[in-house]
């Protein structure tokens, strides 16, 4: 098709007869009836089918029309160019209706047409006001120069950043676009910006493409169009309705006068920017109130409406996003309206003047996020609204003494470390309030036996081959040459001692390993250096080498007694040991839950205590647990029980030394430094400290072990895994009352409603009086009044 041809829309003459075979597939088409148009189209000439296709299009039932057009045989080039014309209208009306109305009023315009270039390929020929023609491909090869640009666009993709395309050319960019998208983390996607002033351009990039299907540009939500005249106050209505939708960072022309696409997406920009800067001016001047109401005041009997707390969280972590939506459950089971912030979609990032906005509409009395401060957000957040942080991984960003030094008295810290923040990284210890990882309640029946499967079950992407992750860390390794030979060899030491049946089952045992290592090389390496080392073999290396140890024990007792072996999680099919029990990952949630309630055996193996997310979330979910017992699940609970029959009131290992008679003295050191390893991650930390945090938590519980029956569930080593599978095995009706049990504690312990109910009575307790600790086991403080009416 050339420039001269005449329209698409009216290649059938205007009132002519419809041949009768025309007339009646219209009709079996107008009826649905698919199978009768198929028979029919069989039986017509050419000449009907396309009589019969023209016949659709002027009455707009596209895909009809293109239905018909694939049913010539031998379909030529401008058959197809109709066709695919057919389908793209069909999609637009379904998927951007404001463009398909754009397209549709278009007038008849013989500057436009199709041509192909010289290489064959068809592309888009405009012609100028002088008589000649140009084309709209970058090149003699239009794939082949879309191709190029593709490339050049690689890197800003795989970085997510947003695209804008200014112009369609003759689309076969976009096409790339839609049929590449970058693999980004998680399910994250880019955004690409089509903005095409000239519609005429974009009606005929649809004849010669097929931009249908999931795949294509038209059906992805991913990309947004903007064609027409009015096409930069389109894009810049909705980059202003929609805040969290990402401004081009990337302008790519497409067009013969691209800079006025170019300056109208700065002009979008800048309007975002002078639109955020009026926010801004709303959120101070509320917050500057000198009458609003306190948290206090919210809790308390005469409170002038509820409380309100904007929850912030991400789409690009599957646990941060379930917590987050639990804690906000349940603080709306406390009576507090909850709003939670999140990316709408994977093409979507949650910006500063989205939650800006959310803080004027909302205007929250508490904003709640995990793992991150206040201080990330830079001004985001005004001083009077207090923050809360639930360090839920200890992550860089919160382990560095500027975190604790940007806490102010409006900061609360929620974690399962509060001393380790306090002491190590200078955490006010006013703002830490012990808190350990949550679960909510589950409802379900328990299974029967023979609804449950014969199969051990681990769950864990803690799949890393060893030896592989370490040349891989080798190869990349970027500290001194010092560094990189204390890493190889404390690493080649670590797994020569799992080899031989021994375990490094703490963090202190783990320093000891490298500064043994350390001596023997007769080298030194800096501090920041050290910590890093020892931090990348605690973590991915020994973690690894501690969970796929006991693994091994269960693989051999499940062979031996005649049950599955069953691996869960990512990467374990590329396990050269593990691989025939890998069974691929299984989604955090309502299939995790299932998969764990009808598992014969679930296993819970970790180098720190026990009660961590994956066995709450369990055994709420009804499963059944064998846990490896860590060194923390049976010291730190000996060390409680002494204090808190003999030292009730000390904090600190040196005023327990000092409540105690000498006669005690050998038994309390004895427990403290047995327990140090286990719980202490440095020299700062104190035992004592630490296992009263726990009881804070209610982590560890006076007079208990760290979880009913404990001592039934726990195994150390083959064997007594293996007679810890034989004995329950053979008597289901033990392991169902070990697990009543279990899972009741873990309700009253753990649950989300638990646990934000104490936070916000300690919250509240420290900005009304100041306290320094919150109520406990130990009792130190008791919550204000107010306090105790939110609870």
């Amino acid at each position: 098709m050339t420039a001269e041809d005449p329209p698409i829309m009216s290649t059938s003459p205007e009132g002519q007869p419809a041949p009768p075979a025309s007339i009646e597939l219209m009709s079996a088409l107008r009826r649905g009836d698919r199978d009768a148009a198929r028979a029919l189209a069989t039986s017509s000439a050419p000449p009907a089918l396309v009589e019969s296709a023209h016949a659709a299009m002027r009455l707009r039932r596209w895909d009809d029309a293109a239905w018909l057009f694939e049913q010539l045989p031998g379909r030529d080039a401008s058959v197809d160019m109709k066709r695919s014309l057919a389908r793209n209208l069909a999609a637009l009306q379904r998927h951007r209706e404001s463009v398909y109305e754009t397209i549709l009023s278009l007038p008849t315009d013989d500057g436009y047409g199709i041509a192909p270039a010289p290489t064959g390929r068809p592309t888009v020929i405009v012609r100028r006001s002088d008589g000649s023609r140009l084309s709209l491909s970058a090149g003699p090869d239009p794939v082949a120069a879309s191709l190029g640009a593709f490339n050049q666009l690689k890197s800003a993709a795989e970085q997510g950043q947003a695209l804008g395309m200014c112009g369609i050319g003759d689309g076969y960019l976009l096409q790339f676009l839609a049929a590449n998208p970058p693999k980004l983390f998680m399910d994250m996607q880019q955004p690409v910006f089509l903005i095409e002033s000239d519609a005429q351009v974009v009606l005929h990039c649809l004849m010669i493409h097929d931009y249908t299907g999931p795949g294509g540009p038209i059906e992805q939500p991913r990309f947004h169009w903007f064609v027409g005249a009015e096409c930069v106050s389109a894009l810049t209505h909705a980059l202003s309705a929609d805040l969290c939708l990402p401004s081009p960072a990337v302008v790519v022309s497409q067009r013969i006068a691209a800079a006025p696409l170019a300056a109208g997406i700065r002009s979008a920009t800048r309007e975002l920017q002078q639109q955020d800067n009026r926010t801004r001016n709303r959120v101070e001047a509320y917050y500057a109130q000198p009458g609003r109401p306190s948290i206090a005041t919210l809790l308390g009997t005469d409170s002038p409406r509820r409380p309100r707390v904007m929850l912030i969280t991400t789409r690009f972590s599957s646990v941060l996003q379930y917590s987050t939506r639990d804690t906000a459950e349940a603080f709306g089971r406390l009576g507090w309206d909850a709003l939670v912030l999140i990316e709408p979609s994977p093409a979507h990032r949650l910006f500063q003047a989205a939650m800006r906005q959310a803080l004027a509409d909302f205007q929250p009395d508490l904003v709640f996020q995990l793992d991150h401060l206040r201080y990330e957000h830079e001004d985001l957040f005004p001083a009077e609204l207090p923050f809360v942080c639930w360090i839920q991984d200890h992550l860089p960003n919160l382990r560095i003494a500027r975190a604790g030094q940007s806490i102010s008295d409006r900061d609360f810290v929620l974690t399962d470390a509060p001393s380790t923040y306090s002491g190590t990284f200078g955490y006010p210890e006013r703002q830490c309030i012990p808190l350990p990882k949550l679960t909510r309640e589950a409802q379900e029946m328990p299974l029967s036996e023979h609804d449950k499967n014969n199969e051990i079950v681990f769950v864990s992407n803690a799949s890393h081959v060893p030896e592989r992750i370490l040349r891989e860390r080798l190869d990349t390794y970027d500290g001194t040459p010092a560094g990189r030979k204390l890493l190889d060899a404390a690493a080649q030491r670590l797994v020569e001692t799992y080899s031989k049946g021994g375990v490094v089952g703490t963090y202190h045992e783990v320093i000891r390993l490298i500064r043994g290592t350390q001596r023997d090389l007769s080298s030194m390496v800096g501090t920041t250096e050290f910590d890093s080392i020892a931090a990348w073999v605690t973590h991915p290396l020994n973690d690894a080498l501690y969970r796929q140890q006991a693994l091994r024990w269960a693989a051999s007792a499940a062979t031996d007694i005649g049950l599955t072996l069953s691996l869960y999680g990512a990467g374990w099919n590329h396990h050269p040991e593990f691989a025939a029990h890998a069974r691929g990952p299984v989604s955090y949630g309502a299939e995790l839950h299932e998969l764990t309630r009808r598992s014969r055996i679930n296993l819970q193996i970790v180098p720190y205590l026990c009660l961590h997310q994956r066995l709450l979330d369990g055994l709420m979910a009804g499963g059944f647990f064998l846990i490896r017992s860590h060194t923390a699940d049976v010291a730190a609970p000996a060390l409680l029980n002494y204090l808190h029959a003999n030292a009730p009131a000390a904090r600190t290992s040196a005023a327990a030394r000092s409540a105690v008679r000498d006669e005690q003295l050998p038994m309390l050191n004895e427990l403290i430094e047995g327990c140090r390893p286990a719980i202490a991650t440095s020299d700062l930390d104190d035992p004592v400290t630490a296992v009263w945090d726990f009881a804070d938590m209610r982590l560890l519980m006076p007079r208990e072990q760290v979880l009913p029956r404990f001592d039934l569930t726990r195994f150390i080593d083959a064997f007594s895994l293996r007679g810890a599978v034989t004995r329950f095995l053979a008597d289901p009706k033990l392991a169902a009352l070990v697990q009543q049990a279990q899972r009741a504690s873990v309700v009253e312990r753990f649950t989300y409603d638990a646990g934000v109910r104490r936070v916000v009575a300690d919250m509240a307790d420290r900005l009304c009086s100041g306290a320094t600790r919150g109520g406990g086991v130990g009792g130190r403080t008791t919550v204000t009044d107010a306090a105790r009416r939110a609870v």
